[in-house]
This record gives structure tokens, sequence and C-alpha cells, in this order.
């Protein structure tokens, strides 16, 4: 019958080089620039502006950890020591008290709330009561 016949969109040139074509052909709203091409001056301060952002946020979430609440546990007191002013809890965990902690208030088998944060390796006691 007839011979098939295929033409292609029109292209824009200049100087003799391909710039884009003049229809979206991969339907991603992008030009056929080559791969590889050198960012034109606004992709350039997007890209700046995309990394500036990407790097707040992972700043901002790095700072909430290392900023953490500190932790309450529920605990049955196992033994006390006024000298190294720590508590042990029947689970084994050992809280370093606060200096000046009135360690005589509490006694062993007395259940307790601990309010605590980690400094270094030791769990440091900022408030304990009955509980």
């Amino acid at each position: 019958m007839f011979p098939t016949v295929r033409c292609s969109p029109p292209r824009l040139r200049s100087a003799g080089r391909h710039i884009a074509d003049a229809t979206d052909r991969d339907g991603l709203g992008q030009t056929a620039r080559s791969v590889g091409a050198t960012p034109t001056g606004m992709e350039h301060m997007m890209r700046k502006t995309i990394f500036s952002t990407i790097t707040l946020v992972a700043a901002l979430a790095t700072a909430g950890v290392a900023m953490a609440a500190p932790t309450v546990t529920l605990g049955t007191i196992k033994a006390l020591d006024a000298k190294t002013h720590t508590v042990t809890l029947a689970d084994g965990s050992v809280y370093q008290l606060p200096k000046g902690f009135k360690a005589e208030a509490f006694k062993a088998g007395e259940k307790v709330k601990i309010t605590w944060e980690m400094k270094g390796k030791a769990h440091e006691a900022s408030a304990m009561t009955a509980g």
C-alpha cells in the first residue's frame, strides 16, 4: 500500500549544535539535553539550595538526638551505697545519685522511680522518688 513515513519533531540548532527537542519526548517535562552536560546557572543555584536544605535538616535531626530528654526507670531497690552515692536496682542496673542526695529516706526492697541521663558510661540520676 502506502510506504510508512516517520517524521521527527523539528530541532533547534545553534552553531550546528543540537540544543533541545521542540517536544517533550520522555514525558517527564525535561528537554533532551545530553547526559553529563554542564548545568545552567539556574540549575546550579537550585542544586546548591537543595543541598543546603538537606544539610540543614540533617544537622537539626542530629542535634535532636544529642539533646535527648531524661529517661525514667521504675524498679525495686536492691542496694544503696551512701559512700559512692549509688543505688542498685533488682535488675542489676546501677545509678549515680547527685551529691547531697538524702539516700537515708529510701531502703532496700522499696519501689522507686529514677529519672536519669547517660553521661559517658554512667547512669546519672537527677531524681529518685518513691513509686
